[in-house]
């Protein structure tokens, strides 16, 4: 979903899954991370395995999400981010 050098991750981190991986840090382990990203829990019952694995649980999944394996985007010197929020994405159904 991400990868970079890991202070880079942890202080700048873009996709969903590693933004909601950061805000589940309790706050007494440290309180620089946004804790209002929230995932909604739900049971999953069909496994995607066309678009971005992630979608099921991401609150800015879209219609390309769904429909469309994400492209891994390089948007630093040693960031890279598999997501249709970066970079370039095509446009399913209108999204």
């Amino acid at each position: 979903m991400e990868y970079g050098d890991s202070e880079e991750i942890i202080e700048n981190s873009l996709h969903p899954y590693t933004q909601l991986l950061m805000s589940s840090i309790p706050p007494q382990v440290d309180r620089k991370f946004d804790r209002k990203l929230e995932i909604e829990l739900e049971k999953i019952e069909e496994v995607n395995l066309v678009g971005c694995v992630f979608q099921p649980r991401c609150p800015y999944a879209r219609d390309v999400c769904i429909n469309v394996k994400p492209k891994i985007v390089n948007v630093k010197p040693n960031h890279l981010v598999r997501c249709h929020l970066y970079g370039e994405s095509p446009r399913v159904n209108g999204d």
